[in-house]
């Protein structure tokens, strides 16, 4: 964390039409926001220069957008559609504080890679906490879902079992077949960075696909990362992905 005290604001905007917010077959939910930072006595770490160059204490100030676009449908009574768009990171002024910094990999945009997969961190980083670095972010996510009928939730008279079904709001699963893609990167001229008016091209770009079952208060996932050689990751989430 890069130390100071520091006053931020955010202006953002947020527009939602789904139809229902827990199970919505069609819609927008777009949540976006411009933020900046600014501090008088800010003592940023030294960091490698493929991450940033040194910055001398005192002053600082930088700027960041974000964007998370989310279109729901539904193709006929069974099936139903997903798509989702988030991009954001450094707009302008000083590189970004480490504490304001992206990374890609878990659970929420690629369930099939570990927490931080993608942090832009260099080779000579040798540091176990393995920072998030990344300036800037984009990824894709898309989901194909139908639903099943295996008879839950389960009938019962058992009081603990059903308790349990009603805190987890188990009904009828859905069998949930997604792909995501995304990439993290520095912006800005030198090695290892992407011009600031580009983003990566495809192939630097991290994608997995999978499927699982979602129980509403519960979901099941499996996913296979196609790059990097990495094996089968499993995950439960005990909201949507989204």
């Amino acid at each position: 964390m890069d130390d100071g005290h520091y006053l931020t604001w955010r202006v953002g905007l947020d527009l939602d039409t789904r139809n229902d917010r827990e199970s919505p077959t069609s819609g927008w939910l777009v949540h976006g926001w411009w933020e900046r930072s600014q501090s008088d006595d800010a003592a940023p770490l030294t960091l490698p220069p493929e991450v940033r160059d040194p910055i001398l204490p005192g002053r600082y100030s930088s700027a960041r957008i974000w964007l998370d676009a989310r279109r729901y449908a539904r193709y006929s009574p069974t099936v139903r559609a997903a798509l989702r768009l988030v991009a954001g990171g450094w707009l302008g002024g000083d590189p970004l504080p480490v504490q304001r910094r992206f990374s890609l990999g878990g659970p929420d945009l690629l369930p099939g890679y570990a927490f931080r997969h993608r942090n832009c961190a260099p080779a000579t980083l040798a540091d176990p906490s393995h920072p998030a670095l990344c300036d800037r972010l984009v990824a894709v996510q898309l989901e194909v879902r139908t639903r099943t009928r295996m008879g839950l939730p389960i009938p019962t008279t058992e009081p603990y079992l059903n308790a349990l079904q009603r805190i987890f709001a188990i009904r009828e699963p859905d069998v949930v077949i997604f792909g995501d893609a995304g990439a993290g990167w520095i912006a800005g001229d030198g090695p290892g960075r992407i011009p600031s008016n580009r983003i990566p091209v495809l192939g630097e770009w991290k994608e997995d696909v999978g499927f699982g079952f979602d129980a509403g208060g519960i979901g099941l996932y499996i996913a296979q990362p196609l790059t990097d050689g990495l094996p089968l990751t499993f995950t439960v989430r005990l909201q949507r992905r989204f």
